[in-house]
Formats: structure tokens, sequence, C-alpha cells
């Protein structure tokens, strides 16, 4: 819109006009504009879960188990989650499964146990020990990871001249961050 000018008496009332148009005019043309920022935060805990489910029973029964061995059925899982690299060990709590009758003894060390899955690197059988046995070296971080156990008896004479029966001994499994 332009205003112009017809004669001098009406100069200041064209001059608001003008003004006004010009104003109008700029009001138009712009937009409006504005901008804020939001702080975003994520806070990470740690998190370092293992849950085993394992109750390995050997049965000895016919001459190769005695002479050559013999797995564990009912071996079981460890269910791990962690957000981090992990090791995992395990112990037994006696140097002997113990028969609870004749307290006969069988040693731990002739028990093996291994680990494989997904979840970390599968370490070569492990004989059980009263120390902490590394079965896990370095498993991979990530969240409901299913290792599966396997044990194994060896045979052999110190499992001769033994009262028939249940020899028992408890296994304690750690996990902690690599």
């Amino acid at each position: 819109m332009v205003c112009t000018q017809t004669n001098a008496q009406h100069q200041p009332a064209r001059t608001r006009v003008e003004f006004e148009c010009a104003c109008f005019l700029i009001l138009l043309g712009s937009k409006a504009y504005s901008q804020n920022t939001a702080l975003m935060t994520a806070t990470l805990s740690n998190i370092l879960t293992m849950v085993v489910s394992s109750a390995p029973q050997f049965a000895f029964s016919s001459p190769s188990h005695y002479s050559s061995g013999v797995d564990a059925t009912g071996a079981g899982t460890i269910l791990v989650s962690s957000n981090f690299p992990y090791d995992i060990d395990v112990s037994a709590a006696g140097v002997n499964l113990v028969e609870s009758i004749s307290l006969n003894v069988i040693p731990v060390s002739e028990f093996n146990i291994d680990v494989t899955g997904d979840g970390g690197q599968s370490i070569a059988s492990q004989s059980l020990s009263t120390s902490a046995t590394k079965i896990v070296d370095e498993g991979t971080a990530g969240i409901a990871q299913l290792l599966n156990l396997s044990y194994h008896a060896n045979g052999g004479s110190n499992f001769l001249n033994k009262a028939a029966g249940s020899y028992v001994q408890t296994l304690t499994f750690s996990i902690t961050v690599d």
C-alpha cells in the first residue's frame, strides 16, 4: 500500500497513515520465531545378574561308568545379564563329596564342569575344587544370555570301594565384572 501526500495541511495525518502502513507491512512480512533448549539425560545403572539352574546327577550303574566316567543328567544353565564383560567362577564348599551314612568321600577334583553358549567364551573342561575356578572368561555383555552347563565324573579308583548311596557337595557360582 502506498500513501501519497495531496496537500500540505494533511501532512501530519498522511505521515501517520504512511507510518501505519509501513508498520503494517513490516508485521506481515516477518515470521514469528522463538528457540528454546531442553536437557535430555539418560541415567544408566550397572547390571550384573546371574541365575543358576543346576542340579547335576551322576548315575554309576555299569562297569564302564566306574572305569571311564559318566556325564551328568540335569546339568543345567546359567542365565546372565550384564552391561559389561564378565567372568564366572565356580567353587566347591568342601574338598570331597560326602555320603551321609557311611561318611565315605569322593574328591571334588574327580568332577569336571564346562560352559557353552552365546554369552561367553567357553574354557576347556575344568576340574572342580574349593578354589574359585574360572569357567567363563570375558563373557560378552548382554541381556538374558543363556549358558549351558555340562558336568563329567572321571571314574577310576576314587569311585571304587565306596558304599552305595548319594554323595553330595555344594557348588557356589560367582560372577564379576571383567
